[in-house]
């Protein structure tokens, strides 16, 4: 697929390798295990959130280190071969993952504003990106992956970006007038199951509300490339630590 360019775009999409496709069947399957508390690696998750209101987005942290299918899905030597070729990367290291639920509602409590990874997770000055995976397919109306191309040239200081924001034409209005007209460019990545996205820590994210009849559940994978760096003076909320554990933060792709 890799109809985008990582440089240029800030992000690139693709197709998931069979033996991905493979695991993330698996992992779909366990999706009942996982929302029932059971997990087969006898860990619990680092966080569960949304859970309290059913028209939240609903979050699930560490699912790489509490149950083996999506172990297996998130350290994919395959796939993880395929993002390296792509980014001429010579190494990929796992620093997190997090499961999204999206569930079918028209409240704005779903929605995710447009935001940079790096606004949320600023321990990791440069190498960071982020792998994303939908288990279902993904559109407009059930609310999928937007991207601001070429947003992670942009200057890193936008008051108005954030996830917070939960009226996501609100902020883009508030968006525009801080960027030029001409660099602005909404794309919305529609992506299939068996596909997946790609994207720069700098790159401007969101997604809106699900529309449709169906829950929208996605993977996003924290992965760190060559010699990524950390601000060490920055809230690390735990990952630091983790980044020396081989269980927690796994190497999975090495030239």
């Amino acid at each position: 697929m890799n109809r985008y360019n990582y440089n240029r775009d800030g992000f690139f999409t693709g197709e998931l390798p069979p033996e991905s496709n493979k695991y993330l069947d698996n992992s779909i399957a366990k999706l009942p295990n996982i929302l029932a508390g059971k997990f087969d690696l006898n860990n619990a998750p680092w966080a569960a959130v949304g859970f309290e209101n059913p028209e939240e987005l609903k979050r699930i942290s560490q699912l790489h280190i509490v149950d083996q299918d999506f172990r297996n899905l998130i350290t994919c030597s395959d796939l993880a071969q395929l993002v390296a070729k792509h980014l001429n990367a010579s190494q990929i290291k796992v620093w997190g993952s997090q499961l999204y639920l999206k569930p079918p509602s028209y409240s704005d409590k779903t929605t995710v504003g447009f935001h940079r990874d790096s606004q949320h997770m600023p321990l990791f000055k440069a190498g960071s990106i982020t792998l994303w995976i939908p288990f279902i397919d993904c559109d407009e109306l059930n609310g999928s992956l937007k991207y601001l191309q070429r947003s992670h040239h942009w200057e890193h200081a936008l008051p108005a970006s954030g996830a917070h924001f939960q009226n996501i034409l609100s902020q883009e209005h508030l968006l525009k007038e801080q960027v030029a007209d001409d660099e602005w460019s909404n794309i919305s990545v529609n992506l299939k199951k068996g596909q997946f996205s790609v994207h720069h820590m700098h790159t401007l994210h969101g997604s809106g509300p699900n529309y449709s009849r169906n829950w929208r559940t996605a993977l996003a994978i924290g992965l760190l490339i060559d010699d990524y760096e950390l601000d060490t003076h920055a809230p690390d909320y735990g990952f630091k630590k983790a980044l020396s554990d081989d269980f927690l933060s796994p190497v999975i792709f090495q030239k």
